[in-house]
């Protein structure tokens, strides 16, 4: 969005914003979300739902594994990730904080 003030352009961009920025927790209920929508899924697609860096994936998703709220398949089509019994539980009171 542009906005005009008589010589001065001044530019806002949300996208951009310090306060639109998603904190950890908010993007790991986002990718248990997503797990949970569906049985199981590539890393590449969490990366691309969840609008996020590979590599910074892969570390939450390892974060994710080491507390037991998601489980890797090993495939022949490759490694996908699903979500756990306590991951819907963890996924449950995450959705139970933000409604406070």
């Amino acid at each position: 969005m542009i906005l005009l003030y008589g010589q001065t352009i001044i530019k806002q961009n949300k996208f951009f914003d310090r306060e639109s920025k998603r904190s950890k927790i908010q993007i790991e209920k986002e990718i248990l979300e997503i797990l949970n929508s569906r049985e199981k899924m590539p890393i590449t697609k969490i990366v691309y739902k969840c609008n996020l860096n590979y590599k910074y994936c892969s570390d939450l998703l390892n974060d994710l594994i080491k507390i037991n709220t998601i489980e890797v398949l090993e495939e022949k089509m490759g490694i996908k990730y699903k979500i756990t019994q306590f991951g819907r539980e963890y996924l449950s009171n995450l959705k139970k904080l933000g409604e406070i």
